[in-house]
């Protein structure tokens, strides 16, 4: 559960997980997963890795050109979860797991994660770039679908 509604408060439970618990596993370091998301240096020009999408992308934000900036520079799998509507979110269990962790009272949970970002976004650069320009085009015709 990474995050709820905006205006929905946690359960009291998953706070009392929270402080009952030792280690807690999160998927991987946030702060990590956001700075692999642009594309090493020297990757193609998405537009040829992305001939049919990124056309649509570029008439989806004609005036925006700061955000197409922002999404030229990203790997793939990236811009297929950029171009869909986000849910408002509110409280989020992990921040409130890593602010637990973080506290001076003992014992509190210890943050261990099950990959690093490195490892999780490998799988999604494996897949070839007509699929990921399958599912940017997809997120384009369904935006709302994250909700």
């Amino acid at each position: 559960m990474h995050c709820v509604p905006k205006g929905r408060l946690l359960a009291h439970r998953v706070h009392d997980a929270i402080t009952w618990a030792r280690p807690i596993y999160l998927e991987h370091d946030k702060q990590e997963s956001d700075r692999c998301r642009d594309a090493p240096p020297g990757s193609q020009p998405l537009a040829q890795r992305l001939p049919h999408s990124w056309p649509r992308i570029e008439r989806k934000y004609p005036f925006d050109r700061v955000h197409l900036e922002h999404l030229s520079r990203l790997r793939p799998f990236a811009i297929a979860s950029d171009v869909l509507d986000p849910v408002p979110t509110g409280e989020c269990v992990e921040r409130l797991a890593i602010a637990r962790s973080k506290e001076t009272r003992s014992p509190g949970p210890r943050i261990d994660f099950l990959e690093t970002a490195a490892q999780s976004y490998a799988i999604a650069d494996s897949l070839s770039d007509a699929v990921w320009d399958d599912a940017v085009s997809w997120a384009l015709e369904n935006p709302h679908h994250s909700r």
